[in-house]
């Protein structure tokens, strides 16, 4: 592959502790020794988001145009792709249409945008997205789906056909844990011998479905209810947390917010779980497979994806009731069976969903190739 460098701009919403822009962290050295020099532009309504250090600190230059449905933002942002981009890979659903045509305008070689997640739509949205896609595949945006889950999506729902690039996690961070590693993480979250400890990771949306996991929970008899841990940035006015309150199982479930130390957090833990509506290919269900936690997950899109692969894992419909009984048929489970479940997981995620390879189809796409 040829080494002349290149600049790339990726654009994000706010940037927040989520799956596209840990991938850039994560990816940084490895575009850096691929010839690409890359930014990242926050398109945050309000702020630019409290992961805009991280990306800086992995070399990331960080830029910031609020998003308004006007044309100042337009003409911000066609000002900033002026300034020599040889590539801009857009990472958002919201205005794709408007921000590729303006990527257009600005003469910028080379647009793709990652499709993050399963989006069916319904209705005239579905109609509208469809038309705008097959618009800017024709004037050169490449368009990637994440998964084979996504891929069939764009398929299905826009009659688009879109090449695959899975999406990564960080190998050198997650792995499974040694035993006193196991026991000081537990102790870091004052979990008790007899606890039995689920977690979650996601920033709390209607999609992530949190709130079903909770009424699920509030479903398991109080005597046999695990410990949930829950990662992520809560949504204005708490409503999972006061949700959590109401049923009663406040003092069994912990709030953690945007959490640093996501392996330690893992490694406390005994399951992980995952009651989402729809996903494309989530990082943190890696993460978690990487570390040989066993996995509760919704039997939808995107997490149906790691079926074939990773055995063991335990399905549920995304209600209350069949997360509840997913949930009760793994507390049944003696602590060196819960174990069994998990243990051929982490080199199934090295082996299939590894940095290196994501980064060189990128690298390929944002060449020309």
């Amino acid at each position: 592959m040829s080494a002349t460098p290149l600049r790339v701009l990726h654009v994000l919403g706010e940037l927040r502790h989520s799956g596209a822009e840990v991938m850039l962290a994560v990816a940084a050295p490895l575009f850096r020794e691929q010839g690409v020099t890359a930014d990242v532009l926050s398109t945050g309504s309000e702020r630019v988001g409290r992961f805009a250090d991280r990306l800086a600190q992995a070399g990331y230059r960080v830029h910031h145009i609020p998003f308004a449905r006007s044309p100042a933002f337009f003409w911000r942002l066609w000002k900033l792709l002026r300034t020599g981009y040889d590539a801009v890979h857009i990472h958002t659903e919201r205005a794709t249409f408007w921000v590729g045509l303006t990527v257009r305008a600005a003469g910028v070689p080379v647009m793709l945008k990652s499709i993050h997640n399963a989006f069916s739509f319904t209705g005239g949205l579905r109609l509208r997205r469809a038309v705008q896609r097959h618009l800017l595949a024709w004037i050169g945006l490449r368009q990637i789906s994440v998964s084979r889950s996504v891929q069939e999506t764009e398929r299905h729902h826009f009659g688009l056909e879109t090449p695959v690039i899975h999406n990564w996690f960080d190998l050198a961070r997650f792995h499974p844990p040694s035993e006193p590693e196991r026991q000081r993480a537990r102790e870091a979250q004052q979990a008790g011998d007899d606890d039995v400890v689920l977690v979650s990771l996601g920033n709390c949306n209607a999609f992530k479905n949190h709130g079903e996991l909770l009424r699920a929970l509030a479903l398991v008899p109080a005597a046999r209810r695990p410990l949930y841990l829950h990662a992520g940035e809560e949504e204005p006015g708490n409503p999972e947390r006061e949700l959590a309150r109401s049923l009663g199982i406040l003092g069994r479930v912990r709030f953690l917010g945007s959490v640093e130390d996501v392996p330690g957090l893992l490694h406390a833990a005994d399951g992980f779980v995952m009651p989402s509506l729809r996903e494309g290919l989530p990082i943190s269900a890696l993460e978690a497979l990487a570390t040989g936690l066993p996995a509760i997950l919704s039997d939808v899109d995107g997490l149906r994806d790691l079926r074939p692969m990773f055995p063991g894992l335990i399905y549920a419909d995304p209600s209350a009731q069949a997360i509840c009984e997913a949930i009760r048929s793994f507390l049944d489970l003696d602590v060196e069976a819960r174990r069994r479940l998990g243990r051929g997981s982490p080199s199934i995620a090295a082996r299939e969903y590894e940095v290196r390879a994501g980064v060189e189809g990128y690298v390929r796409v944002y060449r020309g190739l």
